[in-house]
């Protein structure tokens, strides 16, 4: 494998073509015959000469385009069939000497057309502007001979010039040749086995390398050469690597961010040689593109905007965020940002476009950035978390979250207390042990919820940072208490095997051992003991295998034990007594694991018996299933090996070797041949053959010639050369038993070809023979007869030898072929004398370019025929007059069924289509003749004429005589639909469907009465959107007396596929009171696979978990049929339903998740229902998160000011916290209180509500509404109802909505009710008014309460309102005000409503 991708170089696709990679982003490749599985389209450098003249190969900085060309020159140089030349273009500053070198190396080929090869590197690099060096190549190359050269050129992706292509396409097109002989390739990642090549050349470990790779989720680097080569220089002691993750990253990163070409460098012509500014720039780059969500990246030089819409992060958007560093701010232009996205780290799409090379490249990156900005870990927090108060994650940012976490412990913190399951990102490392015991405690709850998957494999792998004192003493109270969930348990299982505590844990033997066990529970503690418990421990678990265990359905616990116990190192001989068949053959499990794993074992001479024991029953069966065939041979050439290389048991394998022979006719593992395996080496073994042979005589049964067949063919214990070791062993043998028998068969069979068989059977069994061997003589007989050579009876023979040979007749030569040209010249005579007729037999021979080979029923298209580009322009037109006059003469055939075809008439159609086609078919008098043949027209179905074609005569037809084509094509469609097997539409119907011959078939359908027609017509109509359809076909549904009978089932399949929402609202009713027909309805709609998307599924949550409980009642998961061969009605059945449960996960809204936890509840024992419920969740979290705009980044981020406000909570917040500052600015003890502005000082009485309203109104104006105060967004402050309720003390906050991606979003919302502490209505108005009233109004789901505190001396007595606030309030003090308002509003937050109180104490 290193030698094939040393050699043969990198991987390149076809400019534009995806490549396929695995999941940490390495190219899929193979060598062999897999390479015609994967990336067929990917060449090695090796191969791209071959592919054609001019080869442009592109790629990014540091990817090592360079290198493979100096390969590709190394390879040419040792073909030695063109003249090598090469130019490194980055060499030049100046065109004149430019074209000096260029034409310097293609002089031979200029002058004299000497053929050459020339390898141009580094366009990009030129230090000749890239447009100028553009011109001098098409200059020089114009003077060049395509067909004497052949090109190589490199350049950076981005910095290839579309000009320059399309003259290499037009130049080497002078060849000649009406195609371009240019191909452009961009470099793609490595491959696994290109890393693994690099690895062996510098003797790194592949295995460590690679795990190092996984702990550090490193694999984005490893993918071109710059990275490869930093990585490889990073791992130290061959084991881990040198730095920590971050700076693993942080070093990557920078080492394919600095300029890679020393011309660049040495020319001075880089803007950005400064390699932390560069990482700057890609960290804002990053951060937009992951708080954006958009993938791609616009580059557009003129500075202008993308488009409104457009899904991507532009770079013009970037021009104006500031950057810092020591010396000040500063702002990137547009030729710094295109020469970062140069760089290795980015990969261009398209013209202008591109993307991170690697996702986490930009997590990293992004994280690098935001920590520089020295912004709270609260307020990164808040950016990292969703907008609607649950403290959740944004789960497109986990990533991102875990490399900010490595950053701040104080952040990681943050981050692990809203999602402890973060822990397991290979960027989070604890060592706080306490932390770690908190955080375990929280996951152990999560599962218990069923909140998090338990079943992810790479998520598994981390659980040893699990590991802190404690730990053992909570997992062994986990798993000893049956009481817990299951899934806990099995959580607790996997844990103790990763942190490697299965060892003082006894009670996961007990477990895996206990017939009453959870079966997946008892499946993850044996797996923990198999995987790191002693050899005690395993061999223990040797009783799943010795006993039956019907609990075990799958194997699964059986194959776990058979792992342990030949970890535990028991022997062969010992287990293969208790080897029973699959449970089901078809199941991959661990038991099958096993299996291959017994059947590599080695073994001992003491296993040879009892092997051999464990053989004897399994070949007794007369078939066997395939899977298990296959382990048996293998056993059976394991134990014939052991016979030979032991030298023992040969008497006992010679009976398991017949009963092999005579029942399976198989001795070998290849099902390729039947004889023993050729690793036993028979054939150069004689002593070997002769034993096992001997073994299979003694106890071989049966007629002996039927043995005897079976011992020579096909066994390879037999050859060519074995006649005197058979001659010798009859001779041994005494009697004239079974075997002597069998080896006087044997040894007949060699008479014929072997001349010492034929003597000694002479000597021996033949008339003059001096002892005649009698029972040699009687079987000989069956296959030769002695005849003297000097009897009657020899002469006779040579007589009658003569006479065959005399009477033979020779062979008579073979009939001369015609050729079709001259039948057809023939015919066409025939043809234009009046037999119209013979263009039948024309259409035939058109067939054939040479020689006629046979007549054809169907006729082809004539224009498309082998024969007709060879005919004269004077014969095709004779065909087209040939053709006239037969449609003439003859007529579509009368009384033809719709199933039926005619030769005749499909000759006419034929006809039709050649004047059509060859410009005849525009005059009046063709317009006639279609109309004759409509009715052939609209039935054609079996017919290699072109379906357009035929459909446009028919619409001429249409035109020239519509009211009688209505009738003729109706009737077709009865006719077709009323087929008993076969009905559906003619063919015609699919693309020529006029508006009056649609309603008419629409009257048609309710008198279809052919079931089939019924369901081809209706779905034909339904599918063109014919709603009168739906309405027929739910008629017939409901005046079914049957629901669960084939023809209901049937429609209400084809019901619920085009109306769902249909049959819901009109027949669910009565469907679920028939389970059968639901079943049988599932069963029609022939559900292929689980996750398959089904229509009625998606309509209603509430009917989609009906639908399941129907089905799992009738048809219990537990019952269900394995698949294996056929598929069956209850395939389709139980398909559909745990269809069911995936429609429900890909739905992810708030019903469909309660439907599924409903039927979790119902169904404890379906525990991977609650992995369902978690996919959901996280599916609809995802779907929540509202990404932001570019200007929202920098303001929430703090680089630029401004508030960013998306959705009503944040909305909600922001009011909130103005509330607190205005509330700061009232208070007496303010540097200059505003509480004055809320009283009549000189009555000594609070203002009224009205003015206390317009007064906090604007304030809140004054603070929301001044530019830049919100991003991206208008707010307006209103103290009054706009929507005419008239005017209120309530203060109505609106958000305008931004434009997001080119889609309008919904304005934002915030009712504030305000009240003095006076009103009478203060505790029940958060409820009367807010919540039913303002709120509802609004659809809002939350608003404030704010109330205004006045109660203290100052306020006159005589104030009827401070007599109210002491009944309201009876304490009369701030603090009791706030808990009254408080209650009130938690009272009236019901519904999904919730208040908010609020109170600002204005007292002085």
């Amino acid at each position: 494998m290193d030698i094939v991708f040393r050699e043969s170089g990198r991987l390149w696709a076809p400019r534009g073509q995806p490549v396929e990679t695995d999941e940490h982003g390495y190219t899929v490749f193979f060598s062999g015959e897999w390479r015609a599985f994967h990336n067929t389209h990917v060449k090695l450098s090796n191969e791209l000469q071959e592919v054609s003249d001019v080869v442009v190969l592109l790629g990014e900085p540091g990817s090592g385009k360079s290198h493979e060309l100096k390969l590709l020159k190394a390879r040419a140089l040792a073909a030695a069939s063109r003249q090598v030349s090469s130019l490194d273009l980055g060499k030049y500053a100046d065109a004149a000497r430019l074209d000096a070198a260029l034409r310097r190396e293609l002089k031979a080929c200029i002058n004299d057309g000497v053929s050459s090869i020339l390898f141009l590197d580094a366009l990009d690099e030129s230090r000749v502007n890239i447009k100028c060096a553009e011109t001098v190549l098409e200059d020089v190359l114009r003077d060049v001979s395509p067909w004497a050269l052949q090109l190589v050129i490199t350049c950076r992706t981005p910095a290839w010039p579309d000009s320059l292509e399309e003259f290499l396409r037009e130049h080497w097109k002078a060849n000649g040749s009406n195609e371009s002989t240019v191909s452009v390739f961009e470099i793609a990642p490595y491959s696994r086995e290109q890393v693994l090549a690099r690895l062996l050349e510098t003797g790194i470990d592949e295995n460590c390398f690679f795990e190092a790779l996984d702990g550090s989720s490193a694999h984005g680097l490893a993918l071109q050469p710059l990275g490869l080569g930093f990585l490889m220089s990073q791992f130290k002691d061959g084991s881990t690597f040198s730095t920590s993750r971050w700076e693993l990253y942080e070093r990557g990163c920078a080492a394919l961010l600095k300029e890679s070409s020393t011309s660049r460098l040495e020319g001075g012509s880089l803007l950005l040689p400064n390699v932390q500014s560069r990482l700057q720039l890609a960290g804002l780059i990053a951060t937009c593109v992951l708080l954006t969500n958009n993938a791609d990246i616009v580059l557009d030089n003129t500075g202008n905007f993308a488009p409104a819409g457009a899904q991507c992060l532009d770079i013009a958007r970037l021009l104006t965020v500031p950057l810092s560093s020591n010396s000040g701010d500063w702002y990137a232009t547009i030729e710094e940002y295109a020469e970062t996205l140069q760089s290795g780290l980015f990969v261009a799409k398209e013209d202008g476009v591109f993307v991170f090379a690697h996702r986490t490249y930009a997590e990293f990156l992004a994280a690098h950035f935001i920590s520089s900005l020295n912004i709270s870990a609260k307020q990164v927090m808040a950016v990292l978390s969703l907008s609607d108060g649950s403290g959740r994650l944004v789960p497109q940012l986990r990533e991102l979250s875990a490399w900010l976490g490595h950053s701040s412990p104080e952040l990681l913190g943050l981050v692990l207390n809203a999602e402890p399951a973060m822990v397991f990102d290979s960027s989070v490392s604890l060592t706080d042990e306490t932390h770690i015991a908190t955080i375990f405690d929280e996951l152990t709850a999560l599962v218990e919820r069923h909140k998090l998957p338990i079943y992810d494999r790479r998520q598994i792998r981390t659980y040893h940072k699990l590991r802190h004192a404690g730990l053992l003493e909570k997992l062994r109270e986990i798993l000893a208490d049956r009481k817990r969930k299951a899934t806990l348990r099995q959580f607790a299982a996997d844990v103790a095997r990763m942190c490697e505590m299965v060892g003082n844990i006894p009670e996961l033997v007990d477990i895996s051992l206990e017939a009453s066990e959870d079966y997946q529970v008892r499946q993850s503690a044996a797996y923990a003991v198999h995987a790191t418990g002693s050899q005690a421990a395993k061999s223990a678990l040797r009783a799943l295998i010795t006993s039956d265990h019907p609990e075990d359905s799958d194997d699964e616990l059986r194959g776990i034990a058979l792992l342990s116990a030949l970890d535990a190192g028991i022997s062969v001989g010992e287990l293969i007594g208790s080897i029973t068949k699959e449970k089901h053959s078809n199941f991959s499990g661990m038991y099958a694991l096993a299996l291959r794993q017994l059947e590599n074992a080695d073994l001992q001479a003491a296993d040879i018996t009892p092997l051999l024991s464990w053989l004897e029953p399994q070949l007794q069966r007369q078939s066997m299933d395939i899977a298990w065939e296959d382990f048996v041979t293998h056993m059976f050439s394991k134990a014939a090996l052991a016979v030979m290389s032991h030298d023992e048991g040969w008497a006992a394998f010679g009976k398991v070797a017949w009963l092999a022979i005579s029942n399976h006719h198989r001795l070998s593992t290849s099902r390729e041949q039947c004889g023993f395996d050729k690793g036993l080496e028979l054939e150069a073994h004689t002593y070997r053959r002769s034993q096992l042979l001997d073994s299979i005589l003694n106890v071989a049964e049966g007629e002996p010639c039927v043995v005897a067949g079976q011992l020579r063919y096909g066994t390879g214990l037999l050859s060519d050369a074995d006649g005197q070791h058979l001659i010798d062993a009859y001779q041994r043998e005494a009697g004239s038993g079974t075997k002597k028998r069998v080896i006087a068969h044997l040894a007949l069979w060699y008479a014929y070809d072997n001349s010492d068989v034929r003597e000694w059977l002479l000597t021996t069994a033949g008339p003059n023979a001096e002892s005649r061997d009698l029972l040699l003589a009687e079987l000989a007989s069956n296959y030769v007869d002695v005849v003297p050579l000097d009897s009657p009876k020899a002469d006779s023979l040579r007589k009658t030898l003569a006479l065959r040979l005399q009477h033979t007749l020779p062979t008579e030569p073979p009939t001369e072929k015609k050729p079709s040209i001259d039948l057809l010249s023939a015919a066409l005579v025939r043809a234009e004398n009046g037999d119209t007729w013979k263009w039948v037999n024309i259409l035939s021979y058109l067939r054939y370019e040479g020689d006629f080979e046979g007549y054809y029923r169907v006729s082809l298209e004539v224009t498309t025929s082998p024969l007709w580009p060879k005919l004269s322009t004077v014969t095709q037109r004779q065909l087209i007059d040939v053709a006239h006059a037969y449609l003439h003469a003859t007529g579509p055939v009368a009384n033809l069924a719709a199933n039926q075809a005619n030769p005749y008439e499909d000759a006419g159609i034929a006809a039709l289509v050649l004047l059509y086609s060859t410009g005849h078919g525009s005059t009046d008098e063709f317009g006639e003749i279609v109309v004759k043949w409509a009715q052939a027209l609209a039935r054609c179905g079996f017919s290699e004429q072109p379906r357009a074609a035929i459909n446009e005569l028919l619409q001429q037809a249409w035109m020239r005589a519509e009211d009688s084509m209505i009738l003729l094509l109706s009737e077709t469609c009865e006719q077709h639909l009323a087929l008993e097997i076969t009905a559906g539409l003619p063919d015609f119907a699919s693309d020529f469907m006029p508006d009056a011959l649609f309603r008419a078939l629409e009257a048609l359908l309710p008198q279809v009465k052919s079931e089939q027609g019924f369901l081809a017509l209706s779905e034909f109509l339904i599918e063109q959107g014919s709603q009168d359809a739906i309405g027929k076909l739910l008629e017939r549904i409901q005046s079914s007396s049957d629901l669960s009978a084939a023809p209901a089932s049937k429609l209400l399949s084809r019901l619920a596929k085009h109306a769902p929402s249909q049959l819901i609202a009109h027949v669910w009713e009565r469907l679920r009171q028939c389970p059968e027909a639901v079943a049988q309805m599932a069963a029609q709609m022939q559900v292929l696979v689980a996750g398959q998307d089904v229509p009625l599924l998606r309509v209603a949550p509430a009917v989609t978990e009906q639908i399941f409980e129907i089905l799992e009642k009738q048809y219990p998961s537990a019952t269900d049929d394995k698949l294996g061969g056929i598929v069956t009605v209850r395939h389709h059945i139980q398909d559909f339903r745990t269809c069911c449960l995936i429609n429900l996960r890909n739905r992810a809204d708030a019903d469909s998740i309660e439907a599924l936890e409903r039927i979790s509840a119902r169904h404890p024992d379906h525990p991977w229902i609650a992995s369902l419920i978690y996919e959901a969740e996280q599916k609809l979290v995802r779907d929540s998160w509202l990404p932001y705009e570019v200007l929202e980044v920098t303001a929430v981020l703090g680089i630029s000011t401004g508030r960013v406000i998306r959705t009503e909570a944040e909305l909600h917040d922001a009011v909130l916290s103005e509330l607190h500052l205005i509330a700061d600015k009232v208070s007496a003890s303010a540097l200059r209180p505003a509480v004055y502005f809320l009283w009549d000082e000189i009555s000594q009485r609070p203002k009224h509500e009205p003015r206390l309203c317009d007064w906090l109104a604007g304030e809140l104006k004054d603070r929301l509404s001044h530019k830049g105060a919100i991003v991206n967004r208008e707010a307006q402050v209103r103290s009054h109802n706009p929507k005419g309720m008239g005017e209120r003390t309530d203060i109505l906050v609106e958000l305008s909505s931004p434009t997001r991606s080119g889609k309008s979003g919904r304005s934002l919302s915030l009712v504030i009710e305000v009240k003095g502490c006076w009103n009478k209505e203060l505790i029940t108005a958060p409820a009367s008014q807010l919540r039913d009233n303002y709120m509802k109004a609004y659809g809002a789901k939350s608003g404030i309460y704010l109330v205004m505190w006045f109660m203290c001396d100052r306020w006159a007595k005589d104030d009827f309102r401070k007599r109210d606030t002491q009944r309201l309030i009876p304490d009369g003090t701030y603090e009791a005000c706030v808990d009254t308002v408080a209650a009130a509003c938690c009272t009236a937050s019901v519904g999904g409503a919730t208040l908010t109180p609020f109170a600002i104490d204005c007292t002085y």
